[in-house]
């Protein structure tokens, strides 16, 4: 997952969470539904920016999925 990922799905998940729905069904499509961070970005992020990179990337999607795994619904 890149940068823009990260905060398009964060934006998602609020998104749907906000509308209170009574359930959540999470889809992909094409042949890998998640495989880890973008390589490309990591590789391009050497010495100190891969840190930086790896919290700019977190920072947004790790209190959307926290709210996601808390909300009361299926």
């Amino acid at each position: 997952i890149g940068l823009a990922c990260s905060i398009a799905l964060s934006r998602a998940i609020n998104e749907v969470l906000d509308a209170r729905p009574r359930a959540v069904l999470l889809t992909g499509t094409g042949r890998i539904f998640c495989a880890g961070g973008d390589i490309d970005d990591m590789k391009d992020a050497q010495g100190p920016e891969l840190p930086r990179l790896i919290e700019r990337i977190l920072e947004p999607l790790h209190p959307a999925i926290e709210r996601l795994a808390r909300a009361p619904l299926p």
